[in-house]
């Protein structure tokens, strides 16, 4: 996930998060018989033995990953035939390793034409008032701007919970919320704490890659079950995706500018005024 040009940069990471462990968790589902899918429905029949459990999650998430990375195809690839040597008996393990198999190849085939594919489109520059425009420093183009025309996993729509219009420019909302923004986010602030300046700081970082890993050491250490990991990661991650999906949909559709562009506008104003009275 972390290694850079494995996928191309236009595909959002939550998008792999999520299908790794959709199949896992729908395959332990469908193997074990217990507990609800969180994507599809898939009838092993006569349910696989409990210990085939374990050889479908792997065998879902080699499938998956094989997928996703095909030029690291060989590193999941070395991983089912160890995790699976000690899955007995081996009628419980095949089992397992054709229900894992199934469940990915079908979501993989649900997905496929999901618009995560696609060549982000050119967002023009705004020009007029509070419209969005790059931002320094590099000022680049804006990213992900097919995004919400992805296929939302679980929500209706992709805009099913976007946020309202913002407030007008000349509002007293709005001039108060640029002065908080303003006065927390500077780097000499002196209404930000130490430990709000920590956890700016820390959460700058991909927050997919901190929460599963925050996840794996609850869960881990909680002695819970295959069924409830694989729960927990699935509904962790299909969050993200569909989070990710919606916020760029409000995103773009409401395409305000950010504070550092207002703010850059006020020093622009401020320094005409200064040379015009000088």
């Amino acid at each position: 996930m972390r290694t850079a040009g494995l996928q191309p940069a236009t595909v959002h990471p939550t998008r792999s998060f999520a299908l790794l462990h959709a199949a896992i968790h729908d395959a332990v589902v469908a193997t074990t018989g217990t507990g609800r899918p969180s994507l599809f429905t898939v009838d092993v029949p006569g349910r696989a033995a409990p210990e085939a459990a374990a050889a479908a999650a792997a065998q879902a998430a080699h499938e998956v990953l094989a997928t996703l990375y095909p030029t690291r195809a060989d590193e999941p690839a070395s991983l089912p035939a160890s995790q699976l040597a000690g899955v007995t008996p081996a009628a419980a393990r095949d089992a397992g390793v054709r229900a894992g198999r199934l469940v990915a190849r079908l979501l993989l085939g649900l997905r496929a034409g999901d618009g995560s594919a696609a060549a982000p489109p050119a967002l023009p520059p705004g020009t007029a008032p509070g419209q969005y425009r790059p931002t320094p420093p590099a000022f680049a183009p804006a990213a992900f701007t097919h995004w919400a025309a992805v296929t939302p996993f679980v929500l209706g729509r992709a805009g099913q919970f976007r946020p309202g219009p913002y407030p007008a420019l000349s509002s007293a909302r709005y001039a108060n919320a640029l002065d908080e923004v303003a006065a927390a986010g500077r780097d000499t602030s002196t209404t930000r704490t130490a430990d709000e300046t920590v956890q700016a700081r820390f959460w700058a970082a991909p927050i997919w890659h901190y929460w599963n890993e925050i996840a794996q050491a609850v869960v881990g250490g909680s002695g819970s079950g295959l069924l409830v990991a694989a729960r927990v990661f699935a509904r962790l991650n299909l969050s993200f995706a569909d989070a990710v999906i919606a916020f760029y949909d409000a995103k773009y559709h409401n395409r305000i500018w950010r504070p550092v562009t207002e703010a850059g506008r006020q020093l622009g104003h401020d320094v005409a005024a200064f040379v015009l009275r000088s």
